[in-house]
């Protein structure tokens, strides 16, 4: 099993049993320069398949997807919507995620290691997929059972006076409202505290609102830092001010390009009970030794 990437459309080059869609959106812009033009990828993608497409019936993409690719007979969906082929029910999304799956009449139980409602539903994905591949749902549900997240997936790195810290690679609007969905589900009583680095110039100049929308949403506070570029040039009036800018008035941020000083501002917030959550798929992840340590000297400077 591979993760095929979809930004440069090398995803069209495998010959695959089975391809998983889990979601289409207008991403990547800056190569395909229309949603049309990602659909057309994603197509190729799905007809390469041997066996099966799966598809998350619960995505707006995908569903237009399915009805692209039309009676191929072999696509099988998956996700909450009682008209998927595979549903999954009766989600208990933290500590670690719980859930029923049902498929042709049988049923069987999931728990994951891992919170989130993002993470059980991939893995229905996954049960979705093994199910193509010929395995029992009995069998499928067992394997998925036990999943203890990627890197770079609400990634745990340690608690400090009683804060705990993670790290998540979310840049995309629907990673992020995800990914603050689990840190809810996490986070009890206490408090979420964001620090973000928006990726790409063109993501930010495309997807502003929404990413304002998913922080105003989700984070109790959020420390914004400055555009990753990776493979692109700046663009010209593009800044993490265009996010600023959508965030709701009841909102709380701040901006804070410095990393040294944006991890003052993290530590000195965070509270017993809370989590601060370093979100990015550029390099902030980086900074994540430098935030331990942050809040180990504050710590210490207080007698805890």
């Amino acid at each position: 099993m591979i993760e095929a990437d979809e930004s440069d459309r090398s995803f069209v080059g495998y010959a695959p049993a089975v391809v998983m869609v889990t979601n289409i959106a207008a991403d990547h812009l800056d190569f395909y320069g229309t949603l049309e033009a990602i659909y057309e990828a994603f197509e190729d993608c799905a007809r390469t398949a041997r066996d099966a497409v799966v598809l998350c019936a619960d995505d707006a993409g995908t569903r237009h997807l399915a009805s692209r690719l039309g009676g191929t007979g072999k696509i099988l969906t998956y996700g909450v919507s009682p008209d998927a082929d595979v549903v999954q029910s009766d989600l208990v999304a933290g500590p670690v995620a719980r859930f029923s799956v049902s498929y042709q009449g049988l049923s069987a139980v999931c728990e994951l290691a891992v919170p989130g409602r993002l993470n059980a539903l991939n893995a229905t994905g996954v049960i979705a997929t093994l199910i193509a591949s010929g395995f029992s749902l009995a069998d499928a549900a067992q394997a998925a059972s036990g999943f203890e997240g990627a890197d770079r997936r609400f990634q745990f790195h340690g608690e400090i006076a009683g804060v705990r810290f993670y790290d998540d690679h979310a840049h995309h609007p629907t990673e992020v409202a995800a990914a603050l969905e689990t840190a809810r589900a996490v986070v009890g009583e206490g408090s979420v505290i964001t620090m973000f680095q928006p990726h790409l110039y063109s993501r930010t100049q495309y997807m502003a609102t929404e990413l304002a929308q998913a922080f105003s949403a989700g984070s109790d506070h959020t420390i914004f830092l400055d555009i990753f570029g990776s493979r692109e040039d700046p663009i010209e009036g593009v800044t993490t001010d265009l996010i600023l800018q959508k965030m709701a008035g009841s909102s709380s941020f701040e901006f804070e390009p410095d990393w040294e000083k944006a991890c003052v501002l993290a530590v000195q917030r965070a509270k017993p009970g809370d989590i601060v959550l370093t979100m990015s798929t550029g390099d902030l992840y980086q900074i994540v030794p430098q935030l331990l340590a942050a809040k180990r000297r504050v710590s210490e400077a207080a007698g805890g």
